[in-house]
């Protein structure tokens, strides 16, 4: 049961891979949006371009049962960016009160190297691979923090 788990969650890793990498390679001449609208939780608006993503998310103001998904695409037709004309000064991470944004390059690393380490480590979980996944993930971190 573990292997079946484990195997679906390295399917899920790297189809979030595979999808960052589209968006990424697609976004440099387009600019994607997405909405999500949930039931007490808000508005979650989404949007990637060149190579960027930034979500924001937006306190509900109804209280409806009903959630709305929608999605967008613009071409950008050598227009000046959104991240290289707004946030520029703000270095490749940033957030501001109700949003984040991030360069996608970063999820890949971070699912890609989830999915190796499942598939790589079996149902044994020794002190070895502890302090390893302890080193990516500190990695990861000062990554975050340098830039």
């Amino acid at each position: 049961m573990s292997t079946v788990i484990r195997n679906a969650l390295v399917i899920l890793c790297v189809a979030v891979c595979s999808l960052c990498i589209l968006l990424m390679l697609t976004s440099i001449d387009h600019r994607h949006k997405v909405f999500l609208t949930l039931p007490l939780v808000g508005r979650i608006d989404g949007m990637v371009q060149q190579g960027f993503a930034f979500i924001e998310v937006s306190p509900s103001s109804t209280t409806g049962l009903g959630s709305t998904l929608g999605l967008s695409s613009q071409h950008l037709h050598g227009q000046p960016g959104y991240f290289y004309s707004s946030q520029r000064g703000h270095g490749i991470f940033g957030r501001g009160r109700n949003n984040v944004f991030f360069p996608l390059w970063y999820v890949i690393l971070v699912f890609g190297l989830l999915a190796a380490f499942m598939y790589h480590f079996s149902g044994r979980f020794t002190l070895r691979s502890a302090l390893i996944a302890m080193s990516v993930v500190a990695g990861l971190f000062g990554i975050t923090v340098m830039l």
